[in-house]
This record gives C-alpha cells, sequence and structure tokens, in this order.
C-alpha cells in the first residue's frame, strides 16, 4: 500500500502540519524585518534611560525579534552583560532619540537640566557629553550625584537649544519636565 498526504493525514494532522509551516514562515518573516527608522531612534534613545534587553543564555535572542537582538549587541558588554554607551552612539542617537531620553530619564534642574545616567560608568558619560556637545552644540558638564553614580548637566546656556532639539517629538504629558 502506497501513503500519500491525503491518505496519511487526518484533518486534524494536516491542520497542524499548515501551523507549524506557517510557525516556520513567521520565523522566516521576523529575520527579514528591519528596524524602522523611527522605531530605532525611539529605542536608542531608551537604552540610554531606563529600558533594558535580557539574554537568557548567551546563545538566546533578547527578546524575539531579530533587531532587538541588534541592540543588545549595541548596548550590552558581551562579558559582563552590563549595559554600556556603544562607542558609536554620535552615529545612533537623533533628536527623537534624544527626546525620548529626556522623557524617559530627564529632568528640571533649576537653570539647566539633568539627564540621569546612573547606570554607566563615568568614561560612557563623558562619551555622551562628547556627542552631547559636537553633534548638538549643547554645552554640558559631568555631575556626580552619588558615588559612582553620574547624570549629565546640560547648562542654562544650552537650555533653549536642548528644547529647541525635542520639543516637537515630546508627548503632551512630558512638557511639564
Amino acid at each position: 500500500m502506497q501513503f500519500s498526504a491525503s491518505t496519511m493525514f487526518n484533518p486534524s494532522t494536516k491542520a497542524m502540519l499548515d501551523l507549524a509551516n506557517s510557525l516556520k514562515a513567521l520565523k522566516a518573516f521576523k529575520g527579514l524585518i528591519s528596524f524602522p527608522d523611527p522605531l530605532f531612534d525611539i529605542t536608542v534613545g531608551l537604552m540610554l534611560g531606563d529600558l533594558s534587553a535580557v539574554k537568557r543564555n548567551p546563545n538566546s535572542m533578547a527578546v524575539c525579534f531579530p533587531f532587538f537582538d541588534q541592540l543588545y549587541l549595541l548596548f550590552y558588554d558581551p562579558i559582563f552583560r552590563k549595559k554600556i554607551v556603544p562607542e558609536n552612539i554620535g552615529n545612533l542617537l537623533t533628536p527623537l532619540g534624544l527626546s525620548y531620553w529626556f522623557s524617559d530619564d530627564g529632568a528640571n534642574a533649576g537653570y539647566g537640566l539633568l539627564l540621569h545616567t546612573d547606570g554607566f560608568s563615568k568614561e560612557d558619560v563623558i562619551l555622551l557629553i562628547s556627542v552631547l556637545d559636537s553633534k548638538f552644540g549643547l554645552r554640558c558638564s559631568l555631575y556626580q550625584r552619588h558615588k559612582g553614580q553620574y547624570a549629565i548637566y546640560i547648562s542654562a546656556h544650552s537650555k533653549e537649544r536642548f528644547i529647541g532639539l525635542i520639543y516637537t517629538f515630546l508627548h503632551p504629558s512630558m512638557k511639564y519636565k
């Protein structure tokens, strides 16, 4: 007796096979999806804030879509699995990303503004200050909040320029800052 797909599978088995093929197609599709520009810019800003990514083990992905895994590779030290500032942050950070970073971890500091960077090393914060100066023309300084915890102080002279960069991207609920 010869078996064919139609005689070998009952309707429920065929449905399961169709589902398996659909899942394979979805997995392949996820691998082809690129990170949409606005979403990438927003996520870079949030990664400078409180957003984090987790890998359960070194061979797993950070989350189910590969572009989040790419962000993990940019923002985490591969050995210590600690969040870092990528060396190419100057190429990654945009005014849109800056607005999300400020919405997440920014504060009014009287005359100037603060960007909280407590989780980053002093060297990473200095790199961010350099990028804010060279790319956006902002006068910033290192502000030590606690031992080993730093923030970026955006000077009163640069406050208006900073607000001008991010204002159109700020959600109305964040404009109080």
